[in-house]
C-alpha cells in the first residue's frame, strides 16, 4: 500500500500533464521538508527539474529527500539512482560513482547501474574521451579539430567548414593534402556511445555527395550495426569506433581547452 505522503506527492505531480511544471515544482519544494511527504516530494520535484534541464536544482531536491532517515528502500535508491545522473549532467563525474558505487553495495543489479559505473569510471580516467562525449560544443568542436589532424600521417589539413547538429554530431570539411594526393573530406564526430545504424551513415552518404567530398570518416564513441558496415562497403566511408577512437585520443596531448 502507498503512503499518504507519496499519494499526495504523486497528485501534485500530475500537474505537469496541464502543462503546469513550474507550479508543481514550487508545490513540491514546499513538501520537501516533511517528514513524512519529504522523500517522495523531492524525488519528484527532481524528476521534474531534471525534465526541464535545471540539473543544479534537480540535484538540490534529491540531495534533500536523502537527507530524510525514514523512507522505503527503493525509493532511497531511486533518489540515488536519479542524483546521480543529474551529477552526469553537470558534468560532475566523481560525485555520479560516488552514488552509483553506494548502491551497487545495496543491489548490485539495480536498474543499469553497473553498466553506468562502467562507462563513467572510464570517463573520470579519460580526460579527453570525457570531452567528446560530455563536453561543451565548443570544447567537443576543438577536440575534434585536433582530430582531424589524425588520420592522415605527414598530411597538411585545412579545415574549411563546421557544421554541429544540436550537440548530437558534429561535421568538419577539409581539404586534406598529401605528398601523394588532395581531397575533400568529410569527418563526422558523433556524441553517442550506443550503436550507430545504416541510416545515420546514409545520411553522412548524402551529404558526402552535396559536398563534393572525396571520402569521408564516421567517427563514434560507440560501435556500428551489422546493417551500417553492410551500406559502406561499396562506399568511400571510414568507420572508427570506441577502441579507435580512445587510440587516437590517448595518443593525443591532454585536452585543455
Amino acid at each position: 500500500a502507498r503512503s499518504r505522503g507519496e499519494v499526495s506527492t504523486q497528485i501534485v505531480a500530475g500537474r505537469p500533464e496541464l502543462g503546469q511544471n513550474d507550479k508543481s515544482v514550487q508545490i513540491l519544494t514546499r513538501l520537501r521538508a516533511d517528514p513524512e511527504t519529504g522523500p517522495h516530494a523531492a524525488l519528484y520535484s527532481g524528476t521534474l527539474n531534471m525534465k526541464m534541464h535545471k540539473y543544479d536544482d534537480a540535484v538540490m531536491d534529491f540531495e534533500i529527500g536523502l537527507r530524510h532517515e525514514n523512507m522505503k528502500d527503493e525509493v532511497r535508491l531511486e533518489l540515488k539512482y536519479r542524483l546521480a545522473t543529474a551529477y552526469i549532467q553537470t558534468k560532475n563525474i566523481p560525485e555520479a560513482l560516488k552514488y552509483f558505487d553506494e548502491i551497487m553495495r545495496v543491489n548490485p543489479g539495480y536498474r543499469d547501474v553497473p553498466a553506468q559505473l562502467g562507462r563513467y569510471r572510464e570517463l573520470s580516467l579519460n580526460r579527453n574521451l570525457q570531452v567528446y562525449l560530455l563536453g561543451s560544443v565548443s570544447e567537443f568542436v576543438t577536440l575534434c579539430r585536433k582530430l582531424c589532424t589524425m588520420f592522415f600521417p605527414d598530411a597538411k589539413v585545412k579545415i574549411i567548414d563546421i557544421s554541429v547538429q544540436k550537440s548530437e554530431y558534429a561535421d568538419l570539411l577539409a581539404e586534406v593534402h598529401t605528398a601523394r594526393w588532395e581531397d575533400l573530406v568529410l569527418y563526422r564526430y558523433i556524441r553517442s556511445s550506443n550503436q550507430i545504424g545504416d541510416l545515420a551513415l546514409r545520411d553522412m552518404y548524402a551529404r558526402i555527395k552535396d559536398l563534393k567530398a572525396g571520402r569521408g570518416f564516421c567517427v563514434t564513441a560507440g560501435g556500428y550495426t551489422d546493417t551500417a558496415r553492410q551500406f559502406v562497403e561499396a562506399r568511400l566511408i571510414d568507420l572508427v569506433d570506441k577502441d579507435q577512437l580512445v587510440t587516437r585520443l590517448n595518443n593525443m596531448s591532454s585536452f585543455s581547452g
